[in-house]
């Protein structure tokens, strides 16, 4: 038996045996020790399975039985009273048995926990001094979008000192993860190992003003699949301070300073400081202004900024609300100089009109810009993007050299994989970059974008945008249209060689129905623009319905037909996600779960069916599970055809 196998069961049996020797009742008997009762969950699974898979002209068949045996334990306990010391032990150990024709079949519908414990402890609660502990391992099998099936093996430990008092108030914490993920059938293994400490100080000198500060520092490891190992030490400190002049904390000020140190593979300092001071005047008017001082510095280049913002707001009644803006900022870095003005105004109005509400809103700013450089090469560093099916993600800047792009997750930490997380598809003078289905990175994740692209030399523009919306929604918001539409031209340009301006014409029309339980639409939008014109038509029903407290019924689907004009290049995609269930009585439920996943276009093709029915009833104290699933996949040039059965007889105690 492992290691990791036997420090779980010697878990369990101890806490097993502590149990019977001290009150099962829960009631407090204020000795040394004061144990609470012995909650757990014993189980036992069958499973058996077929899968075929085609590949090209490679055929395999696997199949596979299953025999789980599981136990759950937790307890509490407290020495003398709650407040000094708390203790929470949990305990999870699944051991089972295969009978392999081929490889294994990871599941494909749950996470399945291997083995469990956490252990956590509280030390003097509501005390000067706090302290507290825990310990987290948790070894399973998951899938990603059901189609990469992962083993992960987590192990989570660290400790937090909380000290209260009059003066200062902080808390200091340690934090250590050991983490391994392995694709089973790709065979890629990502490993990261991470420590953090971290201090917080708090003040407040009266009742006018708060503060607060972190510092933090991390080391961490890691390697994704045959990448080099990565390396970095992380220093941060932020400070965050709120000033109220008045009672009612109608003028305030907000400060932000961010200092970042990264030393290792990557590295850079970043500092950053954030003002913003806020008036709310007499006649329903208020003035807010702000002020952000950026500077980056990493081993290629330098980038400093200061950026001002003034905004004067108005409220005429209760329907019409009117800002006057602008915004000016330069830029400094170590291949070029920016400038940018823009000021403009916003302008909304709503009105009742008997069983109507009408909502209209309207924006419109002016930008003059100007550029000073050499046309060069330069390295574009932490750019933030969003990856969400369905939407063109552009990089900001054209003329991107191939092969340099590298994108990471938010925290700059993991560095994916192009073709496997990720995919780059140039469009025009700009780079696309669409995310894979069962990759590292998820739909509508935030993603960090480093690559090189042309710097044109010095140029000039001034830029128009204006964008108007407007809906009309009818009988307490049960039905609504509405339209969106914006454009942004140049009506001066002063121009290289290497700049590209988006030009643009957006419209969007749609109507959707919201009946409480249910809502419906469709949307169609039509972009024109320069670089990437497109039109889009979207379906969507999102339904929960419960009847009785019996019967539940829930449906989210979705249908984007995108098309990129251009290049004549269709992309349609297409989710289903349904759930039946139904309680026949206290004892006896059924269950019917079915989805469905369609991409079809360049580099995307997909298309996956998932279907589960599962039907439970209660003995008296034990709960039994029969179920059937299917699962059906073809993505690119593969295909997978997947039949599982279990049964699984529980008891709770």
């Amino acid at each position: 038996m492992k290691k990791s196998g036997k420090i779980f069961i010697s878990i369990i049996i101890l806490l097993a045996a502590i149990n019977p020797l001290f009150s099962q009742n829960g009631n407090p008997t204020y000795s040394f020790w004061n144990q609470g009762p012995l909650h757990g969950e014993l189980s036992f699974k069958g499973i058996y399975r077929d899968q075929q898979t085609y590949f090209g002209e490679l055929e395999e068949s696997q199949q596979s039985k299953y025999f789980i045996g599981g136990i759950k334990l937790n307890t509490t306990a407290f020495l003398w009273k709650p407040d000094i010391l708390n203790l929470y032990a949990g305990g999870e150990y699944n051991p089972e048995s295969r009978d392999e024709k081929y490889l294994v079949v990871p599941d494909r519908s749950e996470v399945r926990t291997l083995g469990k414990l956490d252990l956590r402890a509280n030390m003097f609660n509501n005390k000067a001094v706090n302290l507290s502990a825990y310990l987290n391992l948790n070894k399973s099998y998951f899938n990603r979008e059901y189609l990469t099936n992962v083993k992960s093996d987590h192990r989570l430990w660290g400790g937090l000192m909380g000290v209260n008092n009059k003066i200062v108030p902080f808390t200091l914490s340690i934090r250590k993860v050991d983490w391994r993920q392995e694709e089973t059938e790709t065979g890629r293994i990502f490993t990261m190992v991470q420590q953090n400490i971290e201090s917080r100080f708090t003040k407040s000198f009266s009742s006018f003003d708060k503060s607060e500060l972190r510092i933090s520092y991390d080391d961490y490891n890691y390697r994704y699949d045959l990448q080099n190992e990565t390396s970095n030490q992380v220093k941060r400190a932020n400070f965050t301070n709120s000033v109220w002049f008045d009672k009612q904390h109608n003028y305030s000020l907000n400060s932000t300073i961010i200092y970042h140190d990264q030393a290792g593979t990557y590295q850079f300092t970043r500092f950053e400081v954030l003002e913003r001071v806020n008036f709310i005047m007499p006649k329903n008017f208020r003035l807010s202004t702000g002020y952000n001082y950026f500077e980056l510095t990493d081993i290629n280049q330098e980038t400093r900024s200061q950026r001002g913002e003034l905004a004067l707001n108005h409220k005429l009644f209760e329907s019409l609300y009117t800002t006057l803006f602008t915004d000016i900022s330069a830029i400094r870095q170590t291949f070029y100089d920016e400038n940018n003005l823009k000021a403009g105004i916003d302008i909304r109005y709503t009105k009742k009109i008997a069983n109507s509400r009408l909502n209209l809103s309207y924006r419109y700013y002016a930008q003059l810009t100007g550029m000073e450089s050499q046309p060069s090469v330069v390295r574009i560093v932490n750019e933030m993007q969003t990856l969400t099916d369905g939407e063109s993600t552009l990089l900001e800047k054209p003329y991107i050299e191939a092969g340099s792009v590298v994108i990471r997750d938010n925290t700059g930490t993991i560095v994916y994989q192009e073709n496997l997380d990720y995919i780059i598809t140039p469009r025009g003078d700009f780079t696309e970059v669409t995310r894979v289905p069962g990759g590292q990175i998820t739909n509508g994740q935030d993603v960090i974008a480093d690559y090189n692209a042309m710097q044109p030399g010095s140029y000039s523009f001034r830029a128009s945008n204006n964008s108007l919306s407007a809906s009309l929604s009818f009988f307490r918001n049960l039905f609504e249209i509405y339209y969106r539409g914006a454009s942004q031209e140049y009506p001066f340009v002063n121009d290289t060689e290497f700049l590209t301006l988006n030009r643009y014409y957006q419209n969007i029309y749609g109507a959707r129905v919201n009946a409480g339980f249910a809502n419906a639409g469709a949307e169609y939008d039509n972009y024109n623009s320069n670089i990437i014109p497109y039109r889009r038509i979207r379906y969507f029903l999102n339904m929960n319905w419960v009847i009785k407290s019996r019967l539940i019924i829930s449906v989210n689907s979705n249908i984007n037909d995108y098309k990129v004009l251009d290049e004549d290049l269709d992309q349609l995609y297409a989710s289903f996600n349904g759930r039946l269930a139904y309680n026949f009585s206290y004892a006896t439920r059924a269950s019917l779960e079915a989805g469905y996943l369609s991409q079809a276009g360049r580099n995307i093709d997909l298309s996956l069916l998932t279907g589960r029915a599962e039907i439970s009833h209660i003995i008296r104290k034990f709960q039994l599970k029969a179920g059937l699933e299917m699962y059906r996949r073809h993505y690119l040039e593969s295909d997978i055809y997947f039949t599982g059965t279990y049964l699984q007889l529980s008891r709770k105690f």
